[in-house]
């Protein structure tokens, strides 16, 4: 679980990588009287033999070096690397401020390495389910006694709290219509679904994320959902707020329109946020605009839900707890879902033997 656990760190908060390559100009320009032409005085400069960053020797480059790896220079090489990303990281939050599409208590996320880091808690998760397999089969002792710790009656409660397949059908259904009709107010084409007021959106999708998309969505709960996709080249996270806003207001309308449902739009929230329930299967959804924190964040937790099952288990009966004692709400002061997650896996690192 160690790599598991440096793996989240790194996946929060992330960043895009934006290197801009620069051109050269002519050596030459045209110029004078007529019929003259005006030559450079600066001659062409001979092509640089290429030196090694490995050994240091001209002739050839790093990957066709013949030595073995220079560990110390990569390390070096590794520790610039991200120092220079976290000064574009810094660059990206001070101008998303003063464009007004970041809060004071906001950060960007790196982007950079968060596929990698994805899989890397792929590979994690594999190792980590071979071992579980590999206890579950072994004779009674310490592994075994702290699979069964839990009890009989906690299991049941968690066994309870989990999604049927009909249900989880039901949502994926809902799901599916959701992102057909934003499909069709942003159509790949490029037109607006005939309203040319709506803000002009690309490659727009309906991702999941929260607690259904990590493998702990329960009975009762809800689905987080946002909308993806560009907004003038840019990832609509990046958008500014007022954009964000408008692209839930169109989706409102469609679905007062279309979408037998009960809607909800809360656009004063500091994150406008689309709550609405679709009245034939009784599932609700919370829509937002551009987040692509929420989806990597998810995409993470799940797999460490998939290595140790009994986190998950964990994370559902404190969920259910906290709901009961009316103290799993942000809105009202009290903690959040993934900060009571969090709160779990940090328990789950401290006993003993550590999970």
């Amino acid at each position: 679980m160690e790599s598991v656990e440096a793996s989240v760190e790194m996946l929060f908060p992330q960043e895009q990588m934006e290197d801009a390559a620069q051109t050269a100009g002519p050596d030459a320009t045209a110029g004078g009287g007529a019929g003259r032409a005006r030559v450079s005085s600066n001659p062409r400069p001979a092509e640089s033999v290429p030196t090694c960053y490995n050994c240091d020797q001209p002739g050839h480059k790093v990957r066709d070096c013949p030595l073995p790896k220079n560990e110390k220079k990569s390390e070096q090489e590794r520790q610039k690397q991200k120092r220079d990303r976290d000064q574009r990281r810094r660059d990206r939050r001070e101008a998303k401020r003063e464009a007004g599409a970041l809060g004071d208590d906001e950060d960007v996320v790196d982007m950079e390495g968060a596929d990698d880091v994805l899989a890397d808690l792929e590979r994690a998760e594999r190792d980590g389910q071979a071992q579980l397999e590999a206890a579950m089969g072994a004779a009674a002792g310490p592994r075994r006694a702290a699979l069964e710790t839990l009890g009989a009656v906690g299991c049941a409660v968690v066994a309870a709290l989990r999604l049927s397949r009909g249900e989880e059908h039901a949502r994926n259904k809902v799901l599916e219509r959701l992102e057909g009709l934003v499909q069709s107010l942003w159509p790949a084409s490029g037109m607006h679904g005939g309203a040319r007021s709506n803000p002009p959106l690309q490659d727009t999708s309906v991702a999941v994320f929260g607690s259904y998309a990590s493998g702990l969505g329960a009975k009762g709960g809800d689905v987080d959902a946002v909308i993806e996709g560009t907004y003038n080249g840019r990832p609509l996270q990046e958008a500014p707020r007022d954009v964000r806003k408008d692209v839930l207001g169109t989706t409102v309308r469609a679905l007062r329109r279309s979408w037998h449902a009960n809607v909800e739009f809360v656009a004063a929230a500091r994150v406008p946020v689309l709550k609405f329930v679709d009245r034939s299967t009784g599932v609700a959804i919370d829509l937002l605009a551009g987040n692509t924190d929420g989806f990597y964040k998810s995409a993470a937790l799940g797999h460490v839900v998939r290595c140790e099952p009994r986190f998950g288990q964990l994370v559902m009966l404190a969920k259910k707890w906290a709901k009961g004692r009316n103290i799993n709400d942000s809105s009202s002061g009290t903690l959040n879902s993934f900060s009571l997650t969090m709160l779990c896996a940090f328990h789950l690192q401290r006993v003993e033997p550590p999970l």
